[in-house]
């Protein structure tokens, strides 16, 4: 009876022990969805929610008037720009979009380096490229909202 135990035990060290002398697994890349003429309202909606949200209106006033870059500026910058690197855009907004992802890189960069001047440059440009994706996202919206009643 304590054969079986033993013998038990003995396995699971073994598969304990081959598992951890395995290779670690390369993660992948994710890929960046491509425009479509089918992208999902809802997806649009959510990334809209992240971009509204985020705050670029304050961000920019605050960083122009106390010289200043606040740590939560640059997590804010990533977060909004991984949800819309992720969000699969319909053709008549993509190439907006990807300006916008493309000057929220370029912020994120001055914010890192810690250069305020060039933050202050950028924060404006992010606050405006805002506004305008999220009338654009808008429009659109009301175009897929005409089309589905």
């Amino acid at each position: 009876m304590k054969t079986f135990p033993r013998v038990f035990s003995a396995f699971i060290l073994l598969a304990f022990l081959a598992a951890c002398g395995s290779a670690p697994t390369m993660p992948t890349a994710t890929a960046v969805p491509a425009p479509t003429d089918t992208a999902d309202p809802f997806d649009i909606s959510v990334a809209q929610y992240f971009l509204d949200a985020a705050g670029f209106h304050d961000i920019a006033e605050t960083l122009a008037e106390t010289k200043t870059i606040d740590p939560t500026y640059f997590a804010t910058v990533n977060r909004v720009e991984k949800v819309l690197k992720h969000t699969t855009w319909p053709s008549e907004l993509n190439e907006q979009a990807q300006d916008f992802i493309k000057s929220l890189e370029k912020f994120a960069a001055a914010l890192e380096a810690d250069n305020v001047d060039e933050a202050i440059e950028d924060a404006d440009t992010v606050h405006d490229a805002q506004h305008e994706l999220s009338h654009a996202i808008d429009a659109w919206l009301g175009q897929q909202d005409a089309h589905s009643h």
